[in-house]
């Protein structure tokens, strides 16, 4: 039995009512450490690339930080940051123009390896040695802002902000724990998710 045989939706179109992925081959999230690498962003352009010429439908990136507190590694709230990025999108689109391209931005909260570090309390995590600051009202208020900074630089442009990265894409990251999860879940479906497909 062939895989097209026993799996016949798989080289399919994929209609989403708003938009159609090419198949249902879909490169999951993967932190590749690149981000962090000599030449990483020129390194991470070619391996998405490599992925997108093999024909896969859509690529969704490892975690990119809204800002600071989200944790080390790499990050998208800047104009320069964004520069990077777009280097990534515009090699996946060249290498094959159907290809979607999806951001995953991730806030590792109490996770977070960074400086500063946030949090809806200032309870340790099991998994972190460190203790985050407890968030205030202004505090949730920064973050959110954040995270709509990050998805409209992932998309752009806008009429307020042309130098964005072009992503198809860009969606919360919500396991293990990070900012997000349990106590603004409602807020992050509804306010920080947001997508072009």
């Amino acid at each position: 039995m062939t895989g097209t045989t026993k799996y016949p939706n798989l080289f399919a179109p994929l209609d989403l009512g708003f938009t159609t992925i090419k198949n249902r081959a879909i490169m999951g999230s993967m932190h590749t450490g690149l981000e962090e690498a000599e030449n990483g962003f020129e390194r991470m352009a070619a391996y998405f690339s490599e992925r997108a010429a093999g024909g896969v439908g859509m690529i969704i990136t490892g975690g990119i930080a809204p800002n600071v507190e989200g944790g080390a590694g790499t990050k998208l709230a800047t104009s320069e940051e964004a520069d990077q990025h777009r280097m990534v999108t515009q090699a996946v689109h060249s290498a094959g123009k159907d290809v979607k391209m999806c951001m995953q931005i991730l806030h590792a909260g109490p996770l977070a390896f960074a400086e500063i570090i946030v949090a809806p309390s200032p309870v340790k995590s099991r998994l972190s040695p460190l203790i985050p600051a407890a968030l205030d009202d202004a505090g949730i208020e920064k973050q959110l802002a954040d995270f709509a900074n990050c998805a409209a630089k992932a998309q752009g442009p806008t009429v307020f902000d042309f130098n964005c990265v072009g992503v198809d894409a860009a969606c919360c990251h919500q396991a293990r724990g990070p900012l997000v999860t349990p106590p603004m879940n409602v807020i992050a479906q509804s306010k920080l998710c947001s997508t072009n497909l």
